[in-house]
């Protein structure tokens, strides 16, 4: 066994933490001034995308719900609710449909989804659902302006939140009169195709006083272009990113066209919608929190999930790290990650189906060996002049010498300010030994590495190894995933290499650190309960 472990530690520039971020969101921690201080228990809320993609409503196979002369007056999924009116002829507002007719042109065929890489796929929803919403604007006739009545979805708690995107595509009615034209609406462009014309879908927010918050628009078709080559009709899911009307409690939409006439828009007022992502706070209690979590994980690692409140936990992922749902979800408690490569992983917590609850989700990266030595490609090595570094520690307490360790070696001092990459400058812990250092300014959870730790190997292979801990307060302390490939013990002047190692303090030679990302914690029962905020780290063990 080696006898010595030696380590000084520093900070990278943070960043604060602000708006969503991957791979879990943590909001609303309390940040206090000074250090030492921790948020009370459950003071930091979990953030969530509760995805609204209709699969949770029953149809059967080539249907609809609502419409003329059905009765009904509305529908909900999960947090979200749709109005609808329907009278004995017409109707308005939001219905729910599964057709996927794209020959049939006309008002008899208002249910029907336009969406061409979907129908390729299998089903006319986005992602490969099978369910969308259809979407009626009507024209105000009762006051004679025929003026379209913008149609409203509301958010079930009636309090804002965040809606991230929305998918949109046309309906069959309406594109297939813009591409052709019927008995009220022209063809777009005109039959030389140079006209002008162009179709829009207006999306505003309100909040929970009804005060407007913003406005997003998308072109369902636009033939403005001064090549007509560039003019469309959407034929497709298009994401609509509604991030810019910030926190809402309702939408409102509205369709115009440049066909319109004395008695209002001529083109078909319909558009389709599906896969609504809201931002939701998820209780403590409810995360599905991985048992085993790190920027790096090895090949075949049986990954366990677990959660407070006992209900059931559904598991999805997806190698699309920009993806907002997975490509399907499984009842499960864990997850085996047997081939390399990124993934995210999407997870849940509900007795009532995936679809019932806000998902968080977990970004993984699966390898066959890690990261390697310095001066290799791929290396993680923070060299200890890198222009990044903010600071460095400016204390420590709890100093305890292991055993095995020579008396001149005790220098916990040596442990603070600027590492000078040597083999002196340095505080040796022995066997089981430790020490907390502390810092002036607390380190923030930022965009990647946010601290790392230097040791004093003097080659790349000779590697003084421990593990590393944060709190902020000085008494709850969460320790990083650590992980060894190293298929036998190592003898007292072996080596350890690298790329099997990750996690652990010391993986670089002397002159460079070790960086670590304190996202990697927020699995951690201590951070989900607050008791360890990691927008205020003061202390590294």
């Amino acid at each position: 066994m080696k006898n010595f472990l030696f380590l000084l530690c520093l900070t990278l520039l943070a960043l604060a933490f602000s708006g969503c971020g991957n791979p879990l969101l943590p909001a609303d921690s309390q940040n206090p001034a000074s250090g030492g201080t921790t948020p009370a228990n459950n003071d930091i809320t979990y953030l969530g995308l509760w995805s609204s993609n209709f699969e949770a409503l029953s149809l059967a196979a080539d249907s609809h719900w609502g419409g003329a002369g059905s009765g009904e007056t509305g529908f909900s999924d999960g947090a979200l609710s749709f109005s609808h009116t329907s009278g004995d002829f017409s109707w308005s507002g939001f219905a729910y449909s599964n057709m996927t007719d794209t020959a049939t042109a006309g008002a008899g065929n208002q249910f029907s989804v336009y969406s061409q890489g979907a129908l390729a796929a299998g089903n006319g929803g986005h992602a490969d659902s099978e369910n969308f919403v259809i979407a009626s604007i009507p024209l105000d006739w009762a006051n004679g302006t025929y003026d379209p009545i913008p149609q409203f979805m509301e958010l079930s708690d009636v309090q804002a939140h965040e809606i991230q995107e929305i998918y949109i595509t046309n309906t069959t009615n309406a594109y297939l009169s813009m591409k052709d034209g019927d008995a009220f609406a022209k063809k777009f462009g005109g039959e030389d195709g140079s006209d002008p014309d162009w179709f829009l879908l207006t999306i505003k927010g309100y909040d929970a006083n009804d005060n407007e918050t913003g406005t997003v628009e998308l072109y369902l078709a636009d033939f403005r272009f001064a090549d007509s080559g560039s003019d469309y009709i959407i034929d497709d899911w298009t994401r609509v990113d509604l991030s810019p009307l910030g926190e809402v409690a309702s939408l409102s939409f509205s369709l115009s066209s440049s066909d319109s006439g004395d008695w209002g828009m001529n083109t078909p007022g319909y558009f389709a919608l599906d896969s609504i992502n809201v931002v939701c706070p998820v209780d403590s209690e409810q995360i599905a929190a991985p048992q085993v979590y790190s920027d790096e994980i090895p090949t075949n690692t049986l990954v366990e999930f677990a959660n407070q409140s006992g209900e059931n936990i559904y598991v999805g992922t997806s190698t699309d790290l920009a993806a907002s749902t997975p490509d399907s979800w499984t009842l499960t408690d864990s997850l085996l990650l047997d081939s390399p490569g990124d993934y995210k992983i999407f997870t849940t917590s509900s007795n009532s189906g995936p679809n019932a609850a806000p998902a968080l989700s977990w970004e993984f990266k699966v390898l066959d060996e890690f990261s390697p030595a310095v001066g290799q490609a791929g290396t993680m090595a923070i060299d200890k002049d890198d222009a990044s570094i903010l600071a460095w520690a400016t204390g420590y307490q709890n100093y305890i010498a292991g055993t095995d360790l020579d008396e001149q070696w005790k220098t916990p001092l040596e442990a603070l300010g600027q590492a000078e990459g040597s083999s002196t400058d340095i505080v040796s812990l022995g066997n089981g030994g430790s020490i907390t250092l502390t810092f002036s300014t607390a380190i923030a959870d930022g965009d990647g590495a946010d601290f790392a730790v230097f040791e004093n190997s003097i080659d790349d292979s000779f590697l003084e190894l421990g593990y590393v801990e944060v709190s902020s307060n000085g008494s709850n302390f969460v320790r990083f995933e650590s992980f060894s490939l190293t298929a036998a013990p190592v003898s007292a002047f072996g080596s350890v290499q690298a790329v099997a190692i990750h996690g652990l303090a010391g993986k670089y030679r002397q002159g460079y650190g070790t960086p670590f990302d304190l996202a990697y914690l927020q699995h951690k029962a201590d951070v989900i309960n607050g008791r360890v905020d990691l927008d205020n780290i003061r202390y590294v063990r």
